[in-house]
C-alpha cells in the first residue's frame, strides 16, 4: 500500500511538473505569436524598376523600357497593438540613365522623405505588412524632381520576427508589382517592381 502511495505520489509530481513545463511553452508560444508593438529604427536597401508601359507576365518591362534606381532609408516603424502601424523615413535614391521620349535622360541622384500608414499580421514568426491606401507619399528634397510629391499604392512586404520579437527582418518580393502616382506620370499611374531587403530593430515600447 505504502508502495502504490509513493508510486502515485511521484506520478503526481511528474504530471505536475509536465504540466508546468507545457504551460511555459505555451505560455512562449503565444508569446512569439502575439502582436507587434513599440518603436523600430530600420535600415532599407532596395534596387526598384519602373516600367512605363507596364510589365509582361514574365516581369520583363513590355516594349523593353525599363527605368532602373537604387534606394536607400532610414526609417522609423512604430507598431501598435491592434494591427496598425505607421512609417516615417528619409531616404537617398541614385538613378541610372535610360532611353526617354526626347532622347537620352542622363543618371541623377536625389533625396526624398517619405511616410505611410499600414496594418500588419503575425503568423507563426512570420509578419505581413500591408499600406493604407491613400496614406504612402514620397517627397523629394532634392534631385531632379525637387519638390514633388508622389503616390504609392499596393506596396506590401513580408518578414521574419525572431522569437524575442527584438528585430525583423523584412524583404520586398519583385513580383509584388505596385503603381507609381504624381506629376508628369500618366493618370493610372506606373507599374513599379521592387528587391530590397529592411533590417527592423526594436528601441522601446512607447513613443519618446
Amino acid at each position: 500500500m505504502k508502495r502504490n502511495i509513493k508510486k502515485l505520489a511521484v506520478f503526481v509530481i511528474v504530471a505536475s511538473i509536465t504540466m508546468f513545463i507545457a504551460a511555459g511553452m505555451a505560455s512562449a508560444d503565444l508569446s512569439f505569436h502575439k502582436a507587434i508593438r513599440g518603436q523600430f529604427a530600420a535600415t532599407t536597401e532596395a534596387t526598384c524598376m519602373i516600367a512605363p508601359f507596364g510589365f509582361n507576365p514574365n516581369l520583363t518591362p513590355i516594349n523593353g523600357v525599363g527605368v532602373i534606381s537604387m534606394q536607400n532609408r532610414q526609417s522609423i516603424f512604430t507598431f501598435e497593438k491592434n494591427g496598425t502601424g505607421s512609417v516615417t523615413a528619409n531616404g537617398s535614391v541614385i538613378q541610372l540613365s535610360y532611353i526617354g521620349p526626347n532622347g537620352p535622360v542622363p543618371p541623377s541622384s536625389a533625396s526624398q522623405t517619405i511616410s505611410f500608414d499600414f496594418t500588419y499580421t503575425v503568423d507563426d514568426g512570420m509578419i505581413t505588412i500591408t499600406q493604407v491606401p491613400k496614406t504612402y507619399f514620397v517627397t523629394f528634397t532634392s534631385g531632379p524632381n525637387n519638390g514633388l510629391t508622389y503616390q504609392v499604392e499596393g506596396a506590401s512586404i513580408k518578414g521574419t520576427i525572431t522569437p524575442d520579437g527584438k528585430n525583423i527582418i523584412l524583404n520586398t518580393n519583385a513580383s509584388d508589382l505596385f503603381t507609381l502616382i504624381g506629376p508628369n506620370l500618366p493618370p493610372i499611374g506606373l507599374n513599379h517592381s521592387c528587391s530590397g531587403s529592411s533590417v527592423l530593430i526594436w528601441q522601446h515600447d512607447e513613443k519618446p
